[in-house]
């Protein structure tokens, strides 16, 4: 098969699929900070497994717990970049609408149809639900810290 690979007639990599794609790549870049904390998750998630007599994993409680202990603090760094990146993304997007409507009113263009504002509204609606709730969870998750 390798010769047949070799002599294709297309190649793997079109342009534009490898390092050159940019920002069209798949996935997110993270900081060097986050991909730490991505790398340390990686590499101790299933730490203190015992398999029972039935073939089923079953964790010692006390590794469970110095598991969660050393995983914690990455988990934290996550999703403290996560949020950091969404306020980032968020205020941008606020920018980037009030320039829309100041260049529209500058040039005197129509509103876009409503049809797409509604999409758009909707849209934002469901993330900031979504985040609203993500904000109890915090609360939450802040109480259980206390109690670790």
């Amino acid at each position: 098969m390798a010769p047949a690979l070799i002599h294709a007639p297309q190649p793997f990599i079109t342009p534009g699929q490898g390092i050159e794609a940019g920002a069209g790549r798949k996935g997110v870049r993270r900081t060097p900070k986050s991909a730490l904390a991505a790398l340390t998750l990686a590499y101790t998630a299933g730490a203190g497994a015992v398999t029972t007599t039935h073939g089923e994993a079953a964790a010692d409680p006390r590794d469970q717990l110095a598991t969660l202990r050393r995983e914690l603090p990455a988990r934290v760094e996550l999703v403290e970049g996560s949020y950091l990146k969404a306020v980032d993304a968020a205020h941008t997007l606020m920018t980037d609408f009030e320039e829309a409507r100041r260049l529209r009113v500058q040039l005197g263009e129509e509103p876009l149809p409503a049809e797409q504002r509604i999409e758009w509204m909707e849209k934002l609606a469901k993330v900031r639900a979504a985040a609203q709730a993500s904000v109890t969870t915090l609360e939450q998750v802040e109480a259980l810290i206390l109690k670790v």
